[in-house]
């Protein structure tokens, strides 16, 4: 198999993880608003399709990196590494450990999350940054990927809907990963 097919390949996974992630959220912010009906048959299913994200994501997104390594520089090997942990952490570890003990979460899940939200934002901050300036990827997709973490910082900070947490910025985030796959993909 050469680079370029493996390249494809990531690009595909990031594409598929990303449209399941954001459908996995956009899916919990309507069937599950308050984030409470984890007795629910639907439960497991949308974390499910959740840790399915996180897996194809965590696949993908080295492919992606790869192809703007050169371009991107230090900042773009920062923020990847960042950005593999927060996705690793967030959507493998807390899922996984939400779904097998909701609602007696371990004290332990509360430093997971703690690292796991910054290494999101810092992650998607300064891949946007990097893929922005690298100029391999298009630079909506970079922006989109930008968006997403103000969105997430700015529900953290401001009183904003529940949903525009649980929801908006999550899928934005997958969405622009998903743009970055497909992007690689068809390159």
């Amino acid at each position: 198999m050469t680079i370029e097919q493996l390249t494809r390949l990531s690009g595909l996974s990031l594409a598929l993880g990303g449209l399941l992630g954001a459908t996995g959220w956009l899916l919990f912010a309507l069937l599950d608003p308050n984030h409470s009906q984890y007795s629910h048959a639907r439960w497991l299913p949308l974390n499910g399709l959740i840790i399915a994200a996180g897996v194809l994501m965590a696949l993908g997104l080295p492919g992606v990196y790869l192809r703007q390594a050169t371009e991107s520089g230090l900042v773009g090997l920062i923020g990847f590494v960042i950005l593999f942990v927060g996705i690793v952490l967030a959507y493998l570890a807390v899922h996984a450990i939400e779904t097998a003990t909701m609602p007696n979460l371990p004290p332990t899940m509360m430093r997971i999350v703690a690292i796991a939200a910054p290494s999101l934002f810092i992650g998607a901050v300064l891949t946007g940054i990097a893929t922005w300036r690298s100029g391999v990827y298009t630079p909506w997709a970079a922006a989109l990927l930008l968006a997403a973490a103000l969105l997430g910082l700015m529900a953290l900070v401001l009183p904003l809907p529940n949903w525009l947490y649980r929801a908006a910025s999550p899928a934005m985030f997958c969405m622009a990963l998903a743009w970055l796959g497909l992007a690689s993909a068809a390159s």
